[in-house]
């Protein structure tokens, strides 16, 4: 599933498992994709995850 930039997802499998957060974008082969979460109220990370573990959400949290 082929997402625009900036759509918020879930993440669906690994360590950070329910994860919310922005997609940032896809690689170049399309086969993973950066999603930036918030782990506390002033600092996010990114994530870097498979590109079909990925679900667009209705849930709003803008990482900082």
């Amino acid at each position: 599933m082929d997402l625009a930039e900036g759509t918020w997802v879930q993440v669906n499998s690994g360590p950070h498992r329910r994860a919310y957060g922005e997609l940032l974008r896809y690689t170049n082969e399309a086969t993973m994709a950066y999603v930036r979460i918030a782990i506390s109220p002033t600092r996010s990370a990114v994530l870097v995850v498979r590109a079909d573990t990925i679900t667009p959400t209705r849930l709003h949290i803008r990482a900082p």
